[in-house]
C-alpha cells in the first residue's frame, strides 16, 4: 500500500507532466543545512523554452556564487532567454559529469538506450536509424551505437535475458522494429501510469542508471542552475539521501 508521501509525489509528477507546453515543468531548489537556497533545477519540456515568473527569476538570481547552467543529454533545449534573464552562461552537461560511470556511460550496461531513445526523438525517427535482414542484424549494425557508446553484442545478451530473444531472428521491417522497441520500453515505464518498473530486467537497469544520473544532477545543483526533464525533479525529492535538501514546486507554482 502506498503511503501518503508516495501518493503526493505521484500527484506532483502527474501535475508537472500535464501542464501546457511552453511553461516550466516544475522547479526544485536545493537547500543547505540551514534551509538557504544553494542551487536549482528547472524542469523542461525538451525542445521548448521554459517560462519562469519574475519572482522565481529573482529568487534564482539571489543565490550566491552561481557557477552557471548545466544542461541534459544532447543539449537540445532553447534555454538562452532564461540564461539572459539570470545573467549566467552554460557551464557543462550534467549527463557528462557522472562520478563513476557505472550506468549511463557504461557500454556494457546501458543497452536500455537502444529503445528508450524512441521516447526522446519520436518512434518513427528512431526506427529509421535501424536496418538489416533481421532484427538481430539491425541491432548489431545500428549506426547510432557508437554515438550512444553502447556495446551491441552485450545488448543482444540483455535482450535475450529480458525475454525478448524470440524477436531477434525475425525478418526486419520498420513496423516490427517499432513494435519490438515499444514492447521493451513498456517493461520499463509501464502504461498507463508510466511509473518506473524496477522489477523488470530493463527496469532495474534503468533504475540504476537514473539513480546515478540523479546524483550527478544533485551535485550540479550545488551553486548551479540545472535544466532537466521534469521527471528527475520528483525522483530527486523521492531519494532519501536528497529529500531533506530539496524543495519541490509543481508547475502551477513555477510560472
Amino acid at each position: 500500500m502506498k503511503n501518503k508521501d508516495q501518493i503526493l509525489l505521484e500527484e506532483a509528477y502527474l501535475s508537472i507532466y500535464n501542464e501546457s507546453a511552453g511553461s516550466s515543468k516544475g522547479i526544485a531548489f536545493r537547500k543547505d543545512s540551514r534551509g538557504n537556497d544553494i542551487g536549482v533545477a528547472i524542469g523542461v519540456e525538451h525542445g521548448i523554452t521554459p517560462e519562469l515568473s519574475e519572482q522565481l527569476i529573482n529568487r534564482i538570481r539571489a543565490i550566491k556564487g552561481i557557477r552557471g547552467a548545466f544542461t541534459e543529454g544532447a543539449d537540445r533545449d532553447p534555454i538562452d532567454p532564461i540564461l539572459d534573464k539570470l545573467g549566467i552562461k552554460r557551464a557543462g552537461n550534467w549527463d557528462e559529469l557522472l562520478g563513476n560511470n557505472k550506468g549511463a556511460q557504461n557500454p556494457n550496461f546501458n543497452s536500455v538506450y537502444i529503445f528508450m531513445q524512441s521516447d526522446v526523438e519520436g518512434n518513427a525517427n528512431h526506427v529509421s536509424t535501424f536496418s538489416g535482414k533481421t532484427i538481430r542484424e539491425a541491432i548489431l549494425t545500428w549506426k547510432n551505437a557508437k554515438i550512444m557508446n553502447i556495446n551491441v553484442k552485450k545488448a543482444i545478451q540483455d535482450i535475450e535475458e529480458a525475454g525478448f530473444g524470440k524477436y531477434l531472428d525475425k525478418p526486419f521491417s520498420k513496423e516490427l522494429m517499432s513494435n519490438f522497441l515499444q514492447k521493451m520500453s513498456d517493461t520499463v515505464y509501464v502504461p498507463p501510469s508510466y511509473q518506473l518498473n524496477t522489477k523488470s530486467y530493463f527496469g532495474a537497469k534503468m533504475n540504476a542508471i537514473e539513480h546515478e544520473r540523479n546524483i550527478s544532477l544533485f551535485n550540479c545543483m550545488n551553486r548551479g542552475v540545472v535544466f532537466t526533464g521534469a521527471g528527475h525533479l520528483t525522483e530527486l525529492a523521492n531519494m532519501k539521501e536528497f529529500n531533506p535538501y530539496i524543495e519541490l514546486l509543481d508547475a502551477d507554482k513555477a510560472v
